[in-house]
């Protein structure tokens, strides 16, 4: 899935955009990523994971990784911000 990081990319892009632009305003550009390997120790469908805002999240597909590892930086960040906009680039199956 190498187009996973497209919404990094664009983070990234938006970032180096207003820096050049001098935009007046405090930005903060936040990528969570990780390899995403088979172990034993794998999420598993049905498997709960807790969340570091203590929401937890029911694992239905094993396809979920991206919104999982999503969870911690938003639940972070989001009470510290006047503004939060989500380049995130997941698929949804039909």
């Amino acid at each position: 899935m190498k187009a996973d990081m497209a919404g990094g990319a664009a983070v990234i892009g938006a970032v180096k955009a207003a820096s050049m632009l001098k935009l007046p305003v405090e930005l903060y550009g936040i990528i969570p990523a990780v390899e995403n390997m088979i172990s034993g120790s794998s999420y598993k469908p049905g498997d709960v994971i807790s969340t570091a805002s203590s929401k937890t999240i029911e694992v239905k597909d094993t396809d979920a990784e991206g919104r999982i590892i999503l969870a911690t930086p938003l639940s972070r960040f989001e009470s510290k911000t006047d503004v939060m906009i989500d380049f995130a680039t997941l698929t949804e199956r039909a």
